[in-house]
């Protein structure tokens, strides 16, 4: 679950760098890893919510939005 959570606290520095395709292999990275972590351990509440906030996070930055550019786009 550690290793989960510094991919994506890194998947989160990256978006918020912008640099939103390695972002999304991090964030996807962890998502896999605590869907996991969730499934070996159903009843731990703290591999539940781990689990829940990085989706949302990707889920977040995958949404399209006006002021986002593709990267390579100045």
């Amino acid at each position: 679950v550690e290793v989960a959570l510094a991919c994506g606290r890194l998947g989160d520095a990256q978006r918020r760098l912008g640099q939103n395709a390695d972002a999304e292999i991090n964030l996807r990275r962890a998502a896999a890893m605590l869907d996991a972590a969730a499934a070996d351990r159903p009843l731990e509440p703290a591999a539940r919510r781990a689990q829940a906030a990085i989706h949302s996070q990707l889920g977040w930055m995958l949404l399209p939005h006006p002021t986002r550019r593709p990267e390579g786009i100045a």
